[in-house]
């Protein structure tokens, strides 16, 4: 099956060197911001958009998948599966009695504004978010990748810069 990723001139090995470079700013972003107390990383993947026609292909997500635990262990606070499509709860329920304890506390499925608000509020204020992250996310800069990439100190956010 054919899907947007294959049809469209996806690079994978782009994708991945983007998340990696994304990852490392945001742990020195922590870090600064924290003098070093903070070095711990929460992740957030939204689902909103999803359908199979752009969907990530496996071999892309086992190879983050791969790298984030050869390369970053026990830099994971929390996962956060935004409004994930019913098979993968499903597949949740199924793996989950495999999964070791402190893995099953990182992962929390999160579906709806009122638990966007409860469950990742504990995690993110309403200043660092986008308001399809958290219902009333203050962050409406549009992100200037140029300036992002070329002009943003290593160690701070697009938002700290403007």
């Amino acid at each position: 099956r054919t899907h947007l990723y294959e049809t469209s001139g996806f690079d994978y090995d782009w994708f991945l060197k983007y998340n990696i470079y994304t990852l490392e700013r945001a742990i020195a972003c922590s870090e600064r911001k924290s003098d070093g107390a903070v070095e711990k990383i929460v992740c957030v993947i939204d689902f909103g958009q999803y359908s199979n026609k752009v969907r990530m292909p496996m071999k892309l997500a086992k190879e983050q998948l791969i790298c984030l635990r050869d390369h970053y262990p026990e830099r994971l606070e929390k996962t956060f599966l935004v409004d994930a499509p019913f098979v993968f709860r499903a597949f949740w329920n199924i793996v989950y009695p495999f999964i070791d304890k402190d893995t099953k506390e990182k992962i929390v499925f999160v579906k709806g504004d009122e638990e966007k608000e409860k469950v990742m509020g504990k995690y993110m204020s309403k200043d660092q978010c986008m308001p399809f992250f958290h219902p009333k996310g203050e962050m409406k800069n549009d992100l200037n990748m140029k300036e992002y990439l070329y002009d943003v100190p290593f160690d701070f956010t697009f938002e700290d810069y403007c």
